[in-house]
């Protein structure tokens, strides 16, 4: 979901991103649907299904559930763009607020194991200073209706007009993203 408002001063604008539930939802629904093919396959066997086998299947789905309740009941994931920083809920639900100019940068990094077996989701990452003056690298939950790549694009193209005053604020996301040459687009 996305939502944008803004008005005759171009210092009052605010871009929200936030993940959409039906996703969330059909998520939830494919992963205990795989699960429990599985484990019906596995008690085909001959020996039946163990107890073991529940402790192989079972955490995955379990784990995705997790997330992805507390995505659609704690808000996780939210992201917020305004002229002088963003706002992100993070995975405890707590809103954390980071000015443009704190950020050093904004890149596509890769959760998961590349190095081995050449697997991974892209993730968006940032480097930026924190409030004691540490540099600090965080990654936002893959969650947003838009790509690694894409918000990464975005979210750079706004800290460096930010960087400039935002001589021309933006309407709306779409309007935003016009702006952006993001790979893929």
């Amino acid at each position: 979901m996305q939502t944008a408002t803004s008005s005759k001063d171009p210092r009052d604008w605010k871009i929200s991103l936030s993940p959409n539930p039906l996703e969330q939802a059909i998520l939830l629904a494919v992963v205990w649907a795989f699960a429990g093919g599985l484990l019906y396959g596995l008690s085909l066997l001959e020996g039946g299904l163990g107890p073991l086998w529940y402790v192989i299947v079972l955490p995955f789905p379990l784990i995705v559930s997790f997330y992805s309740l507390r995505g659609l009941t704690g808000h996780n994931g939210q992201l917020e763009l305004q002229p002088d920083g963003f706002w992100r809920t993070t995975t405890n639900g707590r809103k954390l607020f980071l000015p443009w100019d704190r950020v050093e940068k904004f890149y596509v990094g890769v959760f998961g194991d590349p190095g081995v077996s050449d697997s991974g989701v892209p993730v968006l990452g940032f480097a930026f200073v924190d409030g004691s003056g540490e540099r600090r690298v965080e990654h936002l939950s893959g969650n947003l209706p838009l790509s690694a790549e894409k918000l990464a694009g975005i979210l750079e193209f706004a800290r460096q007009e930010a960087a400039k005053g935002w001589p021309n604020p933006p309407e709306s996301l779409k309007d935003l993203i016009s702006r952006v040459a993001v790979p893929g687009s």
